[in-house]
């Protein structure tokens, strides 16, 4: 996902609008016959004279009824047929049909081509071609044609295949010259060329789209401020309305040419009415009209059928360069259609009036004036937009005129304008011209020049030719990319597909953007955009980092840090991170045994009692076991419990002590929290009592069709439960399928009841285990009886299956545990609705243990664990069973696969501060801001390290090493006392809470103020003595952190 680059520069619309086309029309005078035929006719005169020029943009003229400019290019053409029926009136301008065409009025009379009776008043110069055909010339036997009338010489008529007609052509001087072959539109075959990608060209601006009202209504709104509105409009929506449409252009400015992109394959549009503004143009009477018609342009973009009508004053020029078209309306403007194009007049006269159009490009108006050319700069490319506008090209032209070689140069400009070349040239004169130095833009790689129509052109008879200068600009771009790195002690905990998003920022002329790209921790190169410009800046910053259980982030490094960017470039830019073990702040607890109201020797020293601790390891019960004896040596529990944990204690399994009773047992604190790096003390307190007592003794009995599968040694596991004082106590008691007779403990007080489950059944191949009965099911101690259970177990031969389990370990702290550590997993079970449980031991190294493979198909088995090994420097994360349970299946083994997390514990660190304190007579000579030098050096990790800290007279407190490992002893030592005049200095004394001392010893999570007291005696006239001196004492790190501590830098290590 990449974001922009660079803000684009600005560059006038119409600069871009128009590229090369394929030819400029040049040459246009027709064919001069030798003399005068059977199908002349005589000349007229023009009352006026006729001005042999174009019409500025901006004044052009009314509809009105004689000749008053001079226009030689193309004003109707059709690419195939023509023809003109019904009402048809007139063609004013040159027309050109390269197929057949046909003028047929359905009730007879003058059909004028050229000029017109009432027209735009700019037709081609008298004696030159108004009418080239290159098929087939047929003129109704109704219809009078008169070409060129009221111009004087009149007009020629160019005819490729034959010309017919009953009324004699009225050509007013001119001749009509039939059977020409291809001569006779030779000088257009490049039109349909160049109306086809000037429609194209025209069409690649967007466009502000039109707004079609549901009434009738059709409204463009443009920039006052542009050189050239561009517009589009959907054609099919325009079709749908199928009523006549009302078309407003608002905010158009005075002058600036406007084209309207219609879309769509067949588009059927009635115009009635044109506005601009508030003001209607299309009124025959409206002094607007010309200048209205000749800024307006409709391109038919991709039209193969175009209807437009009816019998009204249609504004602009039209382009359909794919299209059949039908003209049921008067037109102002040109007509350029690329197939068949059909005037069809209904109700009055329909007539082309012959506006140009004010656009640059080959639509514009040519001139009788004498003949020269102009240049016109088109910059084109991804690169344009890098082009200052007033950018300068030369180009060189050179020519031939009469006899004289003659050379010259034009500066052209990015912006488009306009620039003339000589005038006045002879007709035939061939310029050549040529682009021999491009300018420097940064950023910019400039192609070959193009000049369209060609570097080498021929001036005409008349007009100027319009030369356009295209120079392709490809941008000189670059980029770079990105892959990641990881480093650290806990690189190997971050997955390879872990995603890292890095944030660049781009500059460039003075302008940023920005972007983002997204790299995988397995270091895969990532592209970042490749066409950013040459010389801009790129910098970078990692954002969002990802959250990975057990890793902290270190400080993100950019390699380089920054890239410039250069010609097709893409420099590696290499981002590391350093993984680090996230540090969990642990502690733990001891507990200890107190024996009361025992007479002595009655309960041994050594006595053993068990004590069951549980906890919640991240929303997970777990639970352990530790032994303490009746001396009350304390004994730790885990010391690697996170902190916060809440722990809870019970005592299982009661030692059986001859003339023993045992009351409830006392926990003190009855639960704790444990605190980071504290081990909390608890103390167990059971005591004798002086009551009657009793007790109990369980037998085994095996029934059923497998019984005699089940060995006599078999052991079978009995837990037994009962209530001592209000508080739960468990014990377990093994007996063997032989019967033997075991006593449970016989100093349980009178009324205890006791109650029997029976836990890990043995794994046995061929049986099957049915639910255990005990009888009795409970048991009401009795003073000094033993009461007899009996536990039966059937031995069933039924289907059966089991599970097997594996241990892995994972986290940042894995490395860290011995391959053979062992865990303990408890299964649950019910056999036909008793609850049954067993034990399994897994070992750190992966190995797959079996569970019982003999249980009941069907039986769900669920899975916790339980007495988590304690290991140095290790927290245990929740335990995650993989199963979280398991439906026996017959004769199947499900795997089980329970995984620990070992994050890394948090190792108890401490620092000290030193605060200077000047006494003694001459204290007042000492400047606050005197500096002193401390000498400091411990060992940290089995290592020597050495380093000064700089304290002040002003008593400043200075921060030294702040996360020095709990314990370390860090030695003290005042160095190069300052010499002051005046001023001899006592013995340095360091103290802590007033007691002296020379070093400090670094306590977990504490800052331990140090206080360094100097006296300042009067120097008696010597010089002032030194405190002890310190050779060669290194700097080194000892992570300072602030205060105004000064760590040298250079630093070096020593072995102790």
């Amino acid at each position: 996902m990449i974001t922009p680059h660079r803000a684009r520069r600005t560059v006038p619309p119409f600069g871009r609008a128009v590229a090369a086309v394929t030819a400029t029309v040049l040459g246009l005078t027709g064919a001069l016959a030798l003399g005068t035929g059977p199908l002349a006719a005589p000349a007229s005169a023009a009352t006026t004279a006729q001005l042999p020029q174009c019409p500025a943009p901006g004044e052009m003229p009314g509809i009105g009824n004689l000749p008053a400019f001079t226009d030689s290019n193309i004003a109707v053409y059709a690419g195939g047929d023509y023809s003109a029926t019904g009402t048809a009136a007139e063609s004013e301008g040159l027309l050109v049909v390269m197929g057949d065409a046909t003028f047929d009025k359905a009730a007879g009379g003058v059909y004028n081509v050229g000029s017109a009776g009432v027209g735009s008043q700019i037709t081609p110069p008298g004696g030159t071609t108004m009418l080239a055909v290159g098929g087939d010339l047929t003129v109704g036997p109704l219809t009078t044609m008169d070409v060129g009338a009221n111009v004087v010489g009149g007009g020629n008529v160019d005819v490729g295949g034959s010309i017919t007609n009953t009324v004699p052509l009225a050509l007013n001087g001119g001749v009509a010259t039939p059977s020409m072959g291809a001569a006779a539109v030779a000088s257009y075959t490049s039109f349909q060329d160049v109306i086809t990608e000037e429609s194209r060209l025209l069409a690649q601006p967007a466009g502000t789209p039109g707004k079609i009202e549901p009434w009738g209504e059709l409204r463009f709104t443009g920039d006052p401020d542009a050189s050239l509105h561009t517009f589009t409009v959907d054609g099919a929506a325009l079709t749908s309305l199928g009523k006549k449409v009302s078309v407003f252009f608002d905010e158009i400015g005075g002058t600036a040419p406007i084209v309207v992109n219609v879309t769509g394959s067949a588009v059927d549009l009635d115009a009635q009415s044109f506005f601009f503004g508030t003001t209607q143009v299309n009124a025959l009477s409206s002094p607007e009209l010309g200048n209205a018609a000749s800024r307006i342009l409709w391109n038919f973009v991709d039209a193969t059928s175009v209807e437009l009508g009816e019998n009204d004053q249609f504004m602009g020029s039209i382009l359909a360069p794919h299209a059949d078209v039908t003209l049921t309306t008067s037109t102002n403007g040109r007509v350029y259609v690329g197939k068949t194009l059909s005037v069809l007049g209904i109700g009055g006269g329909i007539e082309q009036h012959n506006y140009p159009w004010t656009g640059s490009g080959p639509f514009t108006c040519l001139s009788d004036e004498p003949g020269g050319f102009t240049v016109t700069k088109n910059v084109v490319g991804d690169g344009a937009d890098l082009v200052p506008t007033g950018t300068e090209f030369t180009v060189d032209y050179s020519y031939t005129a009469h006899g004289t070689p003659v050379t010259g140069t034009l500066t052209v400009t990015a912006d488009g304008t306009v620039v003339n070349g000589p005038a006045g040239l002879p007709a035939g004169t061939v310029v050549t011209l040529s682009e021999p130095d491009l300018p420097l833009v940064p950023g910019v790689d400039w192609g070959t020049p193009s000049f369209a129509p060609s570097d080498t052109v021929t001036i005409g008879a008349t007009g100027t030719v319009a030369v356009r200068l295209t120079n392709t600009a490809s941008a000189q771009v670059g980029g770079f990319s990105i892959a990641k790195a990881l480093t650290g002690l806990a690189s190997d905990q971050v997955p390879s597909g872990t995603e890292f998003t890095v944030a660049y920022t781009v500059t460039a002329d003075g302008a940023s953007t920005q972007g983002t790209v997204t790299v995988l921790a397995d270091g895969t190169v990532v592209d970042g955009p490749q066409d950013l410009p040459v010389g801009a800046v790129v910098t970078f910053t990692e954002t969002d980092l990802p959250t990975v259980p057990g890793v902290v982030w270190g400080e993100p490094s950019f390699e380089p840090a920054s890239v410039t960017v250069s010609d097709g470039a893409n420099p590696l830019v290499t981002l590391t991170n350093s993984a680090d073990a996230a540090l969990v702040p642990v502690g733990g607890f001891s507990v200890r045994k107190v024996v009361a109201n025992a007479p002595e020797g009655t309960v041994p020293a050594g006595t053993g009692f068990t004590v069951r601790y549980s906890y919640l390891l991240e929303g997970t019960p777990t639970s352990g076991t530790l032994t303490v004896t009746a001396d009350g040596t304390a004994v730790d529990g885990p010391q690697n419990l996170r902190a916060g944990t809440v722990v809870t204690f019970e005592e299982i399994a009661l030692p059986t002590i001859d003339g023993v009773v045992w009351g409830a047992p006392v926990f003190s604190p009855a639960t704790i929290t444990v605190g980071a790096g504290t081990s909390t003390s608890v103390t167990l307190t059971n005591t004798v009592l002086d009551t009657p007592s009793g007790g109990f003794s369980l037998a085994k009995a095996v029934t059923g069709p497998a019984a005699d599968q089940v060995p006599d040694s078999t052991e079978l596991t009995v837990q037994y439960s009962y209530d001592l004082g209000g508080v739960a106590t468990t014990g377990d008691l093994t007996v063997t399928a032989d019967g033997t007779v075991v006593d449970g403990p016989q100093n349980l007080p009178v009324g205890t009841v006791v109650t029997f489950t029976e836990i890990d059944l043995p794994s046995i191949d061929g049986v099957v285990w049915g639910e255990p009965v005990f009888s009795p099911a409970q048991v009401v101690v009795a003073d000094g009886e033993s009461t007899a259970v009996t536990l039966t177990n059937t031995a069933n031969a039924e289907p059966a299956g089991g599970f097997s389990l594996t241990k892995v370990v994972a986290g940042t702290g894995a490395s860290v545990v011995p391959a053979g550590t062992e865990f303990t997993v408890r299964h649950s079970y019910e056999l036909d609705g008793a609850p049954v449980s067993g034990t399994s031991t897994v070992a750190a190294d992966g190995t797959v243990v079996d569970g019982p493979q003999n249980l009941p198909v069907g039986s769900v088995v669920t899975f916790t664990e339980i007495d988590l090994p304690s290991i140095d420097g290790v927290v245990w994360g929740e335990p995650v069973f993989s199963p979280a349970q398991v439906v026996v299946a017959d004769g199947e083994s499900t795997a089980v696969t329970l995984t620990n997390t070992a994050d890394v514990v948090a190792a108890p660190v401490g620092g000290f501060t030193i605060a200077k304190e000047v006494t003694g007579p001459n204290a007042s000579k000492v400047p606050a801001d005197t500096e002193f030098t401390v000498a400091i050096s411990a060992t940290v990790d089995g290592e020597r390290t050495e380093g000064t800290l700089t304290v002040r007279a002003d008593g400043t407190v200075v921060q030294g090493p702040a996360d020095l490992p709990a314990g370390t002893v860090v030695d003290l030592v005042e160095v190069d006392l300052p010499k002051l005049a005046g001023v001899r200095w006592g013995t340095p004394v360091f103290t802590i809470d007033g007691e002296k001392v020379t070093s400090v010893t670094v306590g977990a999570g504490q800052t331990v103020a140090v206080t360094l007291t100097n006296t300042a005696h009067t120097a008696d006239g010597g010089l002032a003595t030194t405190g002890a001196q310190v050779a060669g004492i290194a700097a080194v790190a000892l992570l300072l952190v602030g205060g105004g501590g000064a760590l040298l830098v250079g630093a070096r290590r020593r072995r102790a």
